[in-house]
């Protein structure tokens, strides 16, 4: 006889993972304020990586500073764009003095 499959062992479902995951982060769409993973091998959010990233920095030196490597790749390009959009915020920030 077959053990019944528990729902607690079942793990997060998709719709619960859509809503924190890079999918809401290109459309714009998730909640404001709510935690997204931007890194599923190495679960990292975009907080991490907005309190780890700093003008000039590049991606590796990111996931150095947070103790980790990218796996399979498909969070670098996210990264990135946090990156030049942490870039962008600081210069406008910065203005013309």
């Amino acid at each position: 006889m077959p053990i019944p499959f528990a729902r607690s062992m079942a793990g997060p479902r998709a719709s619960d993972v859509a809503k924190h995951s890079q999918v809401g982060y290109i459309g714009g769409t998730r909640a404001a304020g709510a935690p997204m993973y931007i890194c599923l091998c190495n679960g990292l959010t975009d907080r991490d990586v907005r309190a780890n990233c700093e003008g000039g920095c590049s991606v590796a030196m990111v996931y150095r500073s947070l103790g980790c490597e990218p796996q399979c790749g498909k969070c670098v390009p996210f990264v990135r764009q946090m990156l030049r959009e942490q870039t962008s915020v600081s210069a406008e920030a910065g203005g013309d003095d």
